[in-house]
């Protein structure tokens, strides 16, 4: 079994992309507003009249009960909006996360930087002693 297919598989199904939650209650509400801040992608917000906001939650108050937003706008028009959390019915989190499976591939990157300068350091080390 390869285990780099099997880790990114594994970090995939630990991904919050593309997922929605539905709170059952404040608690779990808290939580995933939580998730939505710490999410490096865009979030979706269902509210409890039926409309949406989207966009990049840049600030999460939970003694105030409330999420700051940066709404999605044409081109570079986001604007902020904050949005009282208990009005919030699901949260999805719409966009990609831009940085899902960057961990491994700049520790994979790194790495195999450093084998290679290891191998230089070999072969310069042979050479002044003869060897190559």
């Amino acid at each position: 079994m390869n285990t780099d297919h099997a880790q990114t598989d594994l970090a995939r199904q630990n991904s919050l992309e593309g997922k929605t939650f539905k709170p059952a209650d404040r608690q779990e509400l808290a939580r995933h507003m939580q998730e939505a801040f710490d999410y490096r992608g865009d979030v979706t917000l269902l509210l409890n009249d039926d409309t949406t906001v989207s966009g990049y939650v840049f600030n999460f108050d939970e003694p105030r009960a409330q999420v700051q937003i940066f709404v999605k706008g044409e081109g570079k028009d986001s604007f902020p909006r904050t949005v009282d959390y208990h009005q919030v019915t699901g949260v999805t989190f719409s966009g990609a996360d831009m940085a899902f499976g960057k961990s491994w591939d700049t520790w994979q990157a790194k790495s195999e930087k450093q084998r290679a300068a290891e191998v230089e350091l070999a072969k310069q080390e042979s050479r002044a002693r003869g060897e190559l």
